[in-house]
């Protein structure tokens, strides 16, 4: 027997007196005592996969070793086998601490930043999709997704490379190092417009260090989660495709677009995809600017009623379950999709400011909402006497002034050739759910947004 079989757990399955449809009936041994077993196959020879299949009550974590002679001189077959015989009493050997046996047909998928908005239901959507899934994150996961038997929690911290070797050693146990794809949604973010060196240390060294130690995979895929705001704005009217001019006018998308080049420039023979995701809703509101204006209205704040930009431009949203789609589509088409491909996820046309104000105003007020242009400089000037006051607390930045006019909307026609997808949810007729969340609850909705 191979030293890598121990510790083991033996089903013994006795010799039935039918041998066109053998019955086995034995049990999983651990620490001497026995767990009970039943599982029928109707043909003397059985596939692996069959029997793989027809083991599948067996849930105990264990990993398929081989099938073993009772005299144990030689298995009858090796993880790669692919049939067996059922003669008298075999005996299957399966490795302690893992599950590879109810999961030997499940290609692998790994999902870091696993505990964040897109992560939880990637991973959730992803082992529905019929993935062994892989979740990466130093946060763990709900109790919700801990209990699926296709989701494996691991904890990982990018910025470290042996907490990382650790946690990718997992990851190959329970694969055999093989990956469909690679779900990379870890990454710094930070709303306040500062620079900060966790841009560097978490988003950019960290996809290296990540795709660095995943050299030795054999992998199919690896999609990075990007952000629409690698690109230059448009004009009203006008539609962004991923071809246009890339400018990133902060520190959040620059940090993208450096990670971006890295995965394609450093990293050539990687089969990359660029997800370049607009800004995520749920039906509890969580994108900044779009929670904060809903909260400036709700308040009745005077700044709510000042905008110092064109109230026509606007910035695509998409949904978390449209990004979601289109991420486990992303998956299922790894093969026919080229590398280094970006590809932009949103709502193509966005809902302008002016547009906004008024809807929310007639929800929350049943009133249209009032906005007055303010200059640049002036409104500047506000934003850092407000923030100053605030101790820093404000959410509307100096920074942020000079953007108010920027337009972004999407062509999102390669999304549609390349994954088959368009969005199936629109923000304006999501907002009036969001909306009645908050005043159902507002203590609930101003926690699940971060503002409290």
């Amino acid at each position: 027997m191979t030293a890598n079989a121990t510790p083991i757990r033996r089903v013994v399955a006795a010799r039935s007196e039918k041998i066109r449809s053998p019955r086995w009936n034995g049990g999983i041994s651990h620490s001497g005592q026995e767990t009970p077993l039943e599982c029928a196959q109707d043909r003397a020879w059985c596939p692996f996969a069959q029997l793989a299949h027809e083991l599948r009550s067996v849930r105990a974590c264990c990993s398929f070793a081989g099938f073993w002679r009772q005299d144990g001189r030689h298995p009858v077959a090796n993880i790669g086998g692919l049939s067996t015989s059922c003669g008298r009493n075999p005996v299957v050997i399966f490795h302690a601490n893992h599950s590879w046996l109810m999961n030997s047909q499940r290609p692998g998928v790994i999902v870091t930043g696993s505990s964040g908005l897109l992560g939880q239901p990637a991973c959730r959507s992803l082992a529905e999709a019929g993935y062994e899934v892989f979740a990466l994150d130093q946060v763990s996961l709900p109790e919700s997704l801990k209990g699926n038997p296709h989701v494996r929690d691991l904890e990982c911290d990018l910025t470290d490379d042996q907490n990382l070797r650790r946690a990718l050693a997992e990851v190959r146990s329970g694969c055999e190092g093989k990956l469909a794809s690679i779900i990379h949604l870890a990454a710094y973010y930070d709303f306040s417009g500062e620079d900060s060196e966790l841009y560097q240390k978490v988003t950019i060294e960290g996809t290296d260090r990540l795709l660095n130690a995943l050299s030795d995979f054999d992998l199919e895929q690896f999609v990075f989660s990007s952000t629409m705001l690698v690109h230059k704005p448009c004009e009203v009217g006008q539609h962004i495709s991923e071809e246009d001019p890339l400018e990133g006018k902060w520190p959040y998308p620059q940090s993208k677009i450096e990670t971006e080049r890295l995965i394609r420039d450093d990293h050539p023979d990687v089969r990359s995809v660029l997800l370049r995701v607009s800004g995520v809703y749920t039906e509890d509101g969580v994108q900044p600017t779009l929670v904060q204006q809903i909260k400036r209205i709700y308040e009745k704040d005077f700044q709510s009623h000042f905008f110092p930009g064109d109230p026509r431009t606007g910035q695509s949203f998409v949904h978390v379950e449209d990004v979601v789609d289109a991420i486990v589509r992303t998956v299922e088409r790894r093969h026919d999709i080229g590398a280094k491909t970006p590809i932009l996820i949103g709502e193509p046309e966005p809902p302008s400011y002016e547009q906004l104000q008024d809807e929310i105003g007639c929800l929350i007020h049943r009133e249209a909402w009032s906005t007055i242009y303010v200059p640049k400089p002036v409104a500047k000037a506000g934003a850092a006497v407000t923030d100053a006051v605030s101790g820093g607390e404000a959410f509307i930045k100096p920074f942020m002034v000079s953007m108010a006019d920027d337009h972004y909307a999407l062509d999102v026609s390669r999304a549609e050739k390349l994954l088959g997808w368009r969005p199936k949810h629109q923000l304006l007729d999501t907002l009036p759910t969001i909306i009645k969340r908050l005043q159902d609850d507002p203590k609930a909705w101003y926690q699940k947004n971060g503002m409290e």
